[in-house]
């Protein structure tokens, strides 16, 4: 009877996932986290995934969407420090593969290559890192901040040497301090 239909589980012998027993929840889980890892860290083909795993490439490519559509949005969000701190570990192992790239190209093409995304990853890091606060603004974005304060206390003074009504005074200054959003409603 070789070849045919299992009466029992209706898999066929020999194949992957053969005769084999129902897992419980939690050997599911542990599976279908593995599964993800091999997927997401290693960088491996379903195909690959599923031969390590004595399973058929479907049922791996299911687990694999299961886990990440269903199961994982339910598991706990790490704070988003923690969160930053991963990426920010993320950028730095980039970087550096990139200066090994650049050292360890075996032509002249490949190595500008390299050197011109670490330019361009440098940049974009730079800019992440001064969106968090780690880093800090552009001095030409700071010395934009202090003309618009200095702006504002220009315009103000000049009001007051013509007696502008004093509510107009304070409108106008509310609508150049950063710190407010926008206009108040007339009343």
């Amino acid at each position: 009877m070789s070849g045919m239909s299992d009466a029992r589980d209706g898999r066929t012998p020999g194949k992957p996932g053969a005769n084999r027993r129902h897992l419980t929840q939690a050997e599911s889980l542990r599976r279908q986290q593995k599964i993800v890892r091999m997927r997401e860290v290693e960088r491996q083909t379903f195909g690959q995934i599923a031969s390590a795993m004595g399973m058929a490439e479907k049922e791996t490519r299911e687990a694999f969407y299961r886990f990440v559509n269903d199961v994982a949005p339910l598991l706990n969000v790490p704070p988003a420090d923690a969160q930053i701190a991963e990426h920010l570990r993320t950028l730095d192992d980039a970087r550096q593969r990139l200066w090994r790239l650049v050292d360890e190209a075996d032509n002249s093409s490949a190595s500008v290559g390299a050197l011109r995304a670490l330019v361009d990853f440098t940049f974009k890091e730079i800019q992440l890192r001064q969106n968090l606060g780690l880093l800090p603004k552009p001095l030409s974005r700071i010395t934009r901040e202090a003309d618009d304060a200095w702006l504002a206390q220009e315009i103000a003074r000049v009001f007051r040497k013509y007696e502008m009504p004093t509510e107009a005074v304070a409108e106008i200054e509310d609508l150049l301090d950063p710190a407010t959003e926008g206009s108040k409603d007339d009343t």
